[in-house]
């Protein structure tokens, strides 16, 4: 709940009413349209509060997908933390990020919500000092465990950036109102011991299967089947995978692997899933 007098913020009371709490999702790099941060704007207009989505464009959802959700984009960053990526791709990642943050920061101000929802370092930065300007109420969602990003680093450079991202994660935790795990690895790794922090394991709703018969894909009987679920993303080990299964291709024939949920890959991944999926040892569902 926002804190503040009679449960509001200071910014919202000075308009003299009590108005329908505003909350803000921030991110300067997720799409507006991300399914677990869509379903949980949706839930909270559904209990009745105001809902702003400062986020970035949609990634070709229906305008319908963001019914009742204010959204005001942010452009997409060119580029992102991945592993071995260029001198140039960095710089856009970081250049790209800074300019989405100021944008942020200013929407904030003039939107003026009683609580942030923050949904990675950037974002979390720009709540905080909003935080201590407004005196709103702040939220993270902690998705991953940032020190991956490190790889996207020249060699010597990932150990200090790695020791830096966790520091600056605790630093933020410790000044925040509220922690979201997504899982307990999360958890364990950050160790934050945030007084309010809660943990939303990853389940599989078994009712979205009601009334579906089993059936294996074509091609995949009297095979070993791995199934990976979710995307083939560098900063996931998904290159690891891949590289897995085409060690293994010539011993073990029989090995395939199944991804549920895929998207588009993009190189350096993309030239390998294509060669694999050529061969039948790859499936990708969307």
């Amino acid at each position: 709940e926002p804190r503040g007098h009679a449960g509001w913020s200071p910014a919202r009371r000075d308009q003299g009413v009590m108005p329908t709490a505003r909350i803000a999702f921030l991110s300067c790099v997720m799409h507006a349209d991300n399914p677990r941060a869509l379903q949980m704007m949706h839930a909270l207009r559904s209990a009745g509060y105001e809902m702003i989505a400062l986020m970035t464009h949609t990634k070709g959802a229906p305008a319908s997908a963001l019914e009742g959700i204010r959204h005001i984009a942010l452009p997409v960053p060119r580029a992102n933390f991945w592993p071995g990526s260029r001198v140039t791709a960095l710089v856009r990642a970081v250049t790209d990020r800074l300019r989405n943050a100021w944008r942020l920061y200013r929407l904030i101000l003039a939107e003026r919500p009683d609580l942030c929802v923050c949904h990675e370092p950037d974002s979390w930065l720009v709540g905080l000092l909003a935080k201590r300007r407004l005196g709103l109420c702040l939220l993270v969602d902690l998705r991953e465990v940032y020190t991956d990003r490190a790889t996207a680093f020249p060699r010597l450079l990932r150990a200090p950036a790695a020791r830096g991202t966790d520091r600056a994660i605790k630093f933020l935790a410790s000044r925040s109102d509220g922690i979201i795990h997504v899982s307990r690895h999360r958890a364990d790794h950050y160790r934050l011991r945030h007084a309010h922090t809660v943990v939303i394991q990853h389940r599989c709703d078994p009712n979205l299967f009601t009334g579906i018969a089993p059936r294996r894909l074509p091609g995949s009987e009297g095979r070993l089947v791995f199934i990976h679920a979710g995307p083939l993303r560098p900063n996931y080990p998904a290159s690891e995978i891949l590289a897995a299964l085409e060690s293994i291709g010539t011993s073990t024939p029989e090995v395939m692997v199944l991804v549920v949920g895929g998207s588009p890959t993009t190189e350096p991944l993309a030239s390998c899933v294509t060669r694999l999926q050529r061969s039948g040892r790859l499936v990708v569902l969307p």
